[in-house]
């Protein structure tokens, strides 16, 4: 049996507008979704904020063409564009301007480990449980949410839906208000929107709901980045880096994504050589999702063969050995990636790229010497920090090494794992601060 899964975006059963990518995939390392409009005019993305789950969302449109609207910002997307909202508290939706307008978007929320939200993993009951509720048959509807809370008990979503059926069903005020406090305590802005809710209509003049609502607003959800909310870029606007390999597009750098993976890569000419063969097989390696964003690409995984067309997605969890090459000229894919169980850390290999060719002639000196300005210029990320700790190595500056590596590993504990088997420090391998820097912390 595969331990690979390959589906065409289009071949993947839909739930209405929604096409379950990661479901049908199993990810687990961060969300990917689809949403098709069935005709022009038609609403790809929903109105929302991502104050409850909190996620950085990258939004690329697949096919067709629409129209984003970001804090009242109107963003024009033909095929491949990109849009980044990193704000948690910017509003977003989208419309399609053709038939058939296809949007991928990837979510997780920065620093956390990714979870399946509540609302995907209880599609099927909600769904349900709105068709009843259109039907007027409230406590019906209230009887299929209170087993899906019962399995998900976190969910702040579940409990407001629950409290507002409970209420038009004439359950008791009690239990209605104790279930819209769960719902509030979970995601205090559930509070402000009761207020104004008719489903409460029928409680609304209680005491214990006047209290309930009526107390002062929790303080907003800080955003999500210090830098712009939201940022916009069609894919042939963003900077190509060549390290002597494929050309590749650096898609989470370039927006500052901090949740999980993204890069593009293509070849110039057919029967190039797009993915570089590798198998993930380190402990805490990416399970990543590909897709064919542009022309036609062949993979080859764990030795089998995929005819991978436009439209072609393709995941592969840790382990498998996997590469790819284009079929026609100007292939491009769009590699998502991440850790399952573990919160992304962005370790900036994009940025040293353009130095690879240093490392690979043997010019430690050299690329050390340059490396250290990629560190200066973005000390956010490990990856600068460790190579440029490789190639001081290498060079024989042991104490600059060393100290180079100390900072990688503050970083990213990551770096002091990949160290302890790294041919690159065999030099300085029995130096003692080297030695101690190999603990494990605590």
């Amino acid at each position: 049996m595969s331990r690979f899964s390959v589906a065409a975006l289009g071949d993947i059963p839909s739930r209405d507008s929604w096409i379950p990518v990661r479901d049908h995939f199993g990810i687990s390392a961060f969300g990917v979704n689809a949403y098709r409009a069935a005709e022009a005019g038609g609403r790809v993305i929903s109105d929302h904020t991502e104050t409850m789950a909190q996620h950085e969302e990258l939004y690329l449109v697949v096919e067709g063409r629409a129209t984003f609207t970001v804090d009242g910002d109107e963003i024009d997307a033909p095929q491949r564009t990109f849009v980044f909202v990193g704000d948690v508290t910017a509003r977003r939706g989208a419309v399609a301007k053709q038939e058939g307008t296809t949007v991928l978007v990837v979510g997780a929320r920065p620093g956390h480990a990714f979870e399946v939200s509540p609302w995907e993993e209880s599609w099927a009951e909600s769904q349900e449980a709105m068709r009843l509720y259109r039907q007027q048959r409230y406590g019906d509807a209230a009887t299929v949410l209170r087993e899906a809370v019962e399995h998900h008990p976190g969910s702040a979503g579940l409990h407001y839906n629950l409290a507002c059926f409970e209420s038009m069903a004439g359950v008791g005020v009690i239990t209605v208000v104790e279930r819209l406090g769960r719902a509030v305590e979970l995601y205090p802005g559930f509070r402000e929107l009761a207020r104004a809710d008719s489903d409460f209509d029928p409680v609304r003049d209680d005491p214990a709901f006047q209290a309930l609502v009526d107390q002062p607003a929790a303080e907003p959800a800080p955003a999500a980045t210090a830098g712009p909310s939201h940022q916009a870029a069609h894919l042939e606007d963003i900077e190509v880096l060549d390290d002597g390999r494929c050309p590749s597009q650096p898609v989470r750098h370039h927006f500052g994504i901090t949740a999980f993976g993204a890069t593009a890569w293509t070849a110039p000419k057919a029967g190039d050589r797009i993915i570089n063969e590798h198998d993930e097989s380190e402990p805490d390696s990416d399970e990543e999702l590909y897709a064919v964003v542009a022309g036609h690409a062949r993979f080859e995984l764990d030795g089998e063969h995929v005819d991978a067309p436009a439209g072609t997605l393709v995941f592969a969890p840790p382990g498998v050995k996997r590469t790819a090459f284009a079929e026609q000229a100007e292939t491009t894919i769009l590699v998502l990636g991440g850790i399952p169980g573990k919160a992304f850390e962005p370790f900036g290999w994009e940025v040293w790229a353009p130095l690879n060719h240093l490392y690979a002639d043997g010019k430690y000196a050299e690329a050390a010497d340059r490396g250290r300005e990629l560190v200066e210029a973005h000390p956010q990320y490990a990856g600068p920090l460790y190579n440029v700790a490789c190639c001081e190595s290498l060079a024989g500056r042991t104490s600059d090494a060393i100290e180079h590596l100390r900072r990688a590993i503050e970083l990213s504990d990551g770096s002091r794992l990949h160290a302890e088997g790294d041919s690159d420090f065999d030099p300085i391998r029995d130096e003692p601060a080297f030695q101690e820097l190999m603990r494990p912390k605590g």
